[in-house]
């Protein structure tokens, strides 16, 4: 069993006058804040984060400002909303004009900046380079039999601790830390936890989780699910072991008084709260309320322990750059919290805490202000079932909508809602796209094993040239070409939401595109259905469906040479099954067999 001891417990005595030596900044992947003792969790699991909630400031209503890893890290490096930086979707990465905190952190700071990734969605490929002296990824990897390798927290610590040791002397440095074990898949850690691990029918491998995900609710067991929390609450225990170890290592290199130390989180994990395991589904509690500790330089004081009023992720950026003398950069969103931790007022900006999602086929945004919450699904028309509104302080479990009961703070949100929403759209800088088959090997293997790029199936090609046709009813389609929108293949069709994005190659001149798919008009309890088609963002081509059955889209494609044609649809409404009595959440369209440009 490891030893876990809580690290660094007490503050060590340090002149007042020493000089910060840098920043150590620890993102935990999909780190639930109700699995960290110092939010309040029974579970035991983080005595070394505990330690450091005792020694700084917690945080007790951090808010991500968004449920996937891709759009929250592009937030925390740059102070700013994904849609502000287009960094929504798969596809979507941080555009090289846009500012990031390590970028200033160098040029104005003079800071050394480090960075250990292991997860490819928030990688080199994607825009997160920006302003790094160096970037590696561990040398140690954890996994099952004939499956996928992921880094493990012991690899991160022992190159971060190499890092700093052949760190420029007399330079402040910046380390950026990305712990990825409390993300699927899991790995076991026999003996780190007291009680023994369920006998669930399901692994925490890849292959067994997509099983698992796949699997019908009403046949799944009170132990399938016991098995994987315990799984996943082994890697929360693991990760705050070697996070420990870290801090051991600073300690004894005489810099743990020294740094500005910042924990977190870039989501939760749904873990069945609302039907389904995994994130990026939602903007509930469990999706995006996340841990947040800061460990200021001894040099610091006079900060309270604790502040719950709700504050951003993008506030972490700010602070960082004014705790060192940095003037704040105009791009930034956020706010510096060491006034809001010293008992001052936040301002007036920063009192709605505001996040937003958008990616395979859903999109929703929320705003929460003191205990109130409200979120908006942007895909459903005003005024039907798109608003939902919860007092987290009687409800922290968001079961209770009280939009109807409460419409005039229902109302008063909303328009917050709206006032951010334009004010980001006008603050939007230019987004930047990345296609995912022109990606690295590496690259594609590292998304495969966190779940990212349909796993379970055929291994995804690589090539920056798309195929001509998605034909569901065959085996070897490739999943990258799927951008959004689209479902699990069943019995050679799949579910289109009501938004759905695919890739299409371009390679003899081809002047138009088709969607061929079926339609029950019965579910959608209406008498017609409207889809809109765009080719490469162009002028939209709409058909209105009147009678059930086989359908066909046709339009055209605009001109040019490109090879690569993307294909974006909308449907004007759809239906859940759920409203029917079943368990499926998913918001379905249309069903699509094949998708071709000809």
């Amino acid at each position: 069993m490891l030893s876990v001891g809580c690290a660094g417990e007490g503050r060590r005595a340090s002149p007042a006058s020493a000089e910060p030596a840098g920043v150590v900044l620890i993102l935990i992947d999909a780190l639930r804040a109700d699995h960290v003792g110092a939010h309040g969790s029974p579970l035991g699991l983080t005595p070394n984060l505990d330690a450091v909630a005792a020694r700084g400031v917690v945080f007790e209503n951090a808010v991500a400002p968004s449920s996937w890893t891709r759009s929250t890290m592009a937030s925390l490096m740059t102070s700013r909303h994904p849609s502000s930086i287009g960094v929504l979707g798969r596809f979507d990465a941080i555009a090289p004009a846009t500012i990031t905190l390590p970028e200033i952190l160098r040029s104005r700071g003079g800071f050394e900046t480090l960075w250990i990734y292991t997860n490819g969605n928030s990688g080199p490929r994607f825009g997160f380079a920006q302003g790094f002296d160096r970037m590696e990824t561990p040398d140690l990897y954890g996994g099952y039999p004939d499956g996928f390798m992921i880094y493990t927290a012991e690899g991160v610590t022992r190159k971060a601790l190499r890092f700093i040791d052949e760190r420029s002397a007399g330079r402040p440095f910046f380390l950026l830390l990305h712990y990825v074990d409390p993300h699927d898949p899991y790995l076991a850690h026999p003996g780190l936890l007291p009680t023994p691990e369920p006998p669930g029918r399901f692994d925490g491998s890849r292959s067994s989780l997509t099983m698992l995900d796949r699997t019908p609710s009403a046949e799944l067991t009170e132990a399938d699910y016991g098995r994987i929390k315990h799984l996943y609450a082994g890697e929360v225990g693991y990760c705050d072991f070697w996070i420990g170890e870290l801090l051991r290592g600073l300690e004894e290199r005489g810099l743990r008084d020294g740094v500005l130390l910042a924990i977190t989180s870039d989501h939760g994990e749904e873990l069945w709260d609302r039907g389904a395991r995994a994130h990026g589904r939602s903007l509930y509690q469990e999706m995006i309320h996340v841990p947040l500790l800061l460990d200021f330089p001894s040099s610091f004081g006079g900060l309270a322990p604790r502040v719950d009023q709700p504050v951003s992720l993008l506030d972490v950026a700010p602070t960082i750059t004014a705790a060192f003398g940095i003037p704040q950069p105009k791009e930034f969103q956020g706010t510096d919290l060491r006034p809001l931790a010293a008992g001052a007022s936040q301002s007036r900006r920063a009192e709605y805490v505001y996040s937003e999602m958008e990616i395979d086929g859903l999109s929703f945004e929320a705003v929460r202000h003191g205990d109130l919450k409200l979120i908006r699904d942007r895909t459903r028309p005003r005024g039907i079932e798109s608003l939902e509104l919860y007092d987290l302080d009687r409800d922290p479990g968001e079961r209770i909508n009280l939009v109807r009961r409460r419409p005039s703070e229902a109302a008063r949100l909303e328009k917050a809602l709206d006032g951010i929403h334009r004010e980001l759209l006008a603050e939007a800088a230019p987004a930047l796209r990345v296609e995912l088959g022109g990606l690295d090997p590496d690259v594609i293997e590292n998304l495969r094993a966190l779940g990212y790029l349909g796993a379970g199936g055929a291994a995804t090609p690589v090539g920056t040239v798309a195929e001509a046709i998605v034909d569901f009813s065959r085996s070897d389609h490739a999943e990258w070409q799927l951008v959004r929108g689209f479902y699990p293949a069943q019995q050679g069709r799949r579910w289109m939401a009501g938004v759905g994005s695919v890739l299409l190659g371009r390679n003899d001149g081809e002047t138009a595109w088709r969607l061929d798919g079926w339609v029950d008009l019965q579910w959608h309890g209406g008498e017609a259905l409207t889809i809109t088609g765009r080719a490469n963002a162009g002028e939209p081509w709409r058909t209105i469906i009147e009678s059930s059955g086989f359908f066909t889209l046709e339009g055209d494609l605009p001109p040019g040479a490109a090879s690569t044609v993307r294909l974006d649809f909308e449907c004007d409404h759809e239906f859940i099954p759920a409203a029917q009595g079943g368990h499926d959440q998913r918001r379905l369209c249309a069903i699509v067999t094949s998708v071709r440009v000809l």
